[in-house]
């Protein structure tokens, strides 16, 4: 319960940023273009293409899923506040 506390007492902001972008986003993005290169056998030149295109694809579903999430937890705080 004083983790969720803490973790709130950032902000919406932080949270998107650190549990969204860098955490989902970004880390996805590098692993998704490594697999895809392995998989496709592709060039490892080809990487530095799927990087970046991967890397802002998955940051901005990382936007999404930390809002969600920040929505998800917040009610779910709101709850355990009222019992």
């Amino acid at each position: 319960m004083k983790n969720l506390e803490l973790i709130r007492s950032g902000g919406i902001t932080k949270f998107v940023l650190v549990y969204g972008v860098l955490g989902l986003g970004v880390s996805t993005g590098i692993l998704f273009s490594i697999i895809f290169t392995l998989v496709t056998q592709s060039s490892f030149e080809r990487i530095f293409t799927f990087l970046p295109i991967s890397i802002i694809a998955f940051s901005l579903g990382g936007v999404i899923w930390g809002g969600v999430m920040w929505d998800y937890f917040g009610s779910r705080h709101c709850r355990n506040i009222s019992k």
